[in-house]
């Protein structure tokens, strides 16, 4: 169950999921990590295994980030139940790698920087310009 703030993509995901593995049954939860974690009855605690595959607490002030791994702790099951948290940990990099990595001269970070303020524009009904 992938979890994560753009549900619309996350439905759209986990349907081409299903499809390519269709024994496997897979939902998804629209929130971000910033909220308690509410899981859907349907997950049971036996065996909660978590996978957080971003170095997104990066972009966290430190008390928010732990604020958050605490949350994801809160609704992983005792130690008898083979539950845990793996967490995906990015190496420093230089600063020009970087700058590839995030003004690409493709400009894909770009556009997908526009279209998460076009959706917060939307969704929010904010008073800001995103093309500024």
């Amino acid at each position: 169950m992938p979890i994560d703030i753009f549900e619309q993509f996350l439905k759209k995901s986990v349907n081409a999921l299903r499809r390519q593995f269709s024994q496997i049954e897979m939902t998804c939860l629209g929130m971000g990590f910033s909220f308690e974690l509410e899981l859907p009855v349907i997950i049971t605690e036996q065996c909660r295994q978590f996978f957080y595959p971003r170095s997104s607490t990066g972009n966290f002030a430190p008390l928010e980030a732990l604020k958050s791994l605490r949350r994801i702790h809160k609704v992983i099951p005792g130690s008898d139940s083979h539950g845990g948290l793996l967490i995906w940990v990015d190496m420093i990099k230089d600063k020009a790698i970087l700058n590839v990595a995030y003004d690409d001269s493709l400009v894909v970070t770009a556009a997908f920087n526009l279209n998460l303020l076009h959706h917060l524009h939307r969704l929010l009904a904010a008073d800001f310009r995103p093309s500024d």
